[in-house]
């Protein structure tokens, strides 16, 4: 079970790593086109809502885990960039 937990908190890192591409190609245009921003509050919707999922999962990884400290410190790899990233998209969004 917490192996099949684990790989699903490797999609969503990956899913972090998928936005933040993203968001690198928009912060190097001058000037985002009304389809461009339309298109980045639709994935930033759904980012928004990766958290919530990673939370529930990884705490029940953490709950089940052995080595909860270890767990601890995978929730803070995921939490930083997450919210540099989500203050990213807010900025392009201003």
């Amino acid at each position: 079970m917490t192996d099949k937990l684990v790989k699903r908190c490797s999609s969503m890192k990956a899913k972090l790593t998928i936005f933040s591409a993203y968001l690198n190609v928009l912060n190097s245009c001058d000037n985002l086109s009304n389809l461009q921003i339309i298109e980045l509050e639709v994935r930033f919707d759904k980012f928004n809502a990766l958290y919530t999922d990673f939370d529930k999962l990884q705490t029940e990884i953490e709950v089940s885990s052995d080595n909860p400290e270890e767990e601890y410190a995978t929730r803070d790899q995921f939490e930083q960039p997450y919210y540099s990233l989500v203050a990213m998209a807010r900025s392009l969004l201003l």
